[in-house]
């Protein structure tokens, strides 16, 4: 008998909507996709979601309430491993009086640990896990749902986990991942890699894509098919504040801009730097340049000169 799986990434409920977006019910918004999903889940098995499912592990009554009641309104099994925002620091400990801990109790929704059904072995690892990816040997398929940052690529000064290396690390047959809030699925010889991104667009960084979910079917023979479903979901221009993102991008172009420029003529006076640190001072100062601009400059002027002690200390 088959197994046929809704896979949901990151949810990240919160009631204060994210600086970026111009939506005033934001909760509202993350409601309407669970509603959309509950939907679909009627020809699923069950259910698992990412972790995260909350913005904050300490995150109101009200939104805890009011995502207890979406799943409540599920008629197949959900469940779900926890993420790094669904506990305090990454301790276990915190669990049980988190947000995430009263959604536990209540039922509604499960925490995974290990679950088998239908010959298919399904093992969790949640944020607060040593981070191991091998998974108990046995028959069947074996799944591995892990709140890690798992990605093709990696993040510029991040800490993270390339899907490349942990295919040699695993015995898992399928590994389900969140964390990552950008979307991958990556087959390779007796792996499948598959991450749906975040339910929740919260940064202007997630503008160009739309929310999905993923759907795994194993068949009894180990034979998996899997597809992404993109949910219905306005589009980036009427969700993000474009037009701010815009502005701000140009703002850090002329700081980037000034910085090049200051760090260029400190560079061409040499010793005589402090000349250049003392007319720039002379000259805000007897032209009545507002205050907060006055010290944004000179934090960029200082900005400027760390770069050149930099670049010296390198040559």
């Amino acid at each position: 008998m088959s197994l046929r799986i809704l896979f949901v990434g990151d949810i990240h409920a919160r009631a204060i909507k994210p600086i970026s977006r111009l939506d005033e019910n934001f909760l509202g918004t993350i409601l309407g996709k669970i509603e959309q999903i509950q939907k679909m889940s009627k020809n699923f098995d069950i259910v698992i979601l990412a972790g995260d499912v909350f913005d904050r592990s300490d995150s109101v009554l009200s939104v805890v309430l009011q995502i207890m009641r979406a799943f409540a309104s599920f008629s197949v099994p959900v469940y779900t491993v926890c993420g790094n925002h669904d506990c305090a620091g990454y301790q276990k400990n915190t669990l049980e009086t988190s947000a995430l801990g009263v959604l536990l109790e209540s039922g509604v929704v499960k925490k995974l640990d290990s679950l088998f059904i239908n010959n298919v072995a399904i093992y969790g690892l949640h944020a607060y896990d040593k981070t191991v990816w091998d998974v108990p040997e046995g028959v069947g398929t074996k799944v591995l749902v892990a709140h890690k940052l798992l990605t093709n690529n990696p993040f510029p000064g991040g800490d993270c986990y390339l899907i490349n290396d942990v295919a040699g690390l695993t015995n898992a047959n399928i590994i389900l991942s969140g964390d990552v809030h950008f979307p991958h699925e990556v087959e390779m010889p007796g792996k499948l890699f598959i991450n749906p991104g975040s339910l929740s667009r919260l940064t202007i960084t997630d503008r160009d894509r739309f929310p999905q979910v993923s759907e795994i079917t194993i068949e009894d023979s180990g034979d998996i098919t899997h597809n992404m479903r993109i949910l219905d979901s306005r589009p980036s221009e009427t969700v993000f504040d474009l037009q701010n993102y815009s502005d701000r991008l140009a703002s850090e172009l002329h700081t980037k801009n000034f910085v090049r420029t200051y760090a260029q003529a400190v560079i061409s006076v040499k010793g005589e730097a402090h000349k250049i640190a003392e007319i720039l001072e002379k000259f805000l100062t007897e032209n009545g340049v507002e205050a907060q601009l006055h010290t944004s400059i000179m934090e960029y002027r200082n900005r400027a000169e760390k770069e050149i002690l930099q670049e010296i200390k390198d040559q």
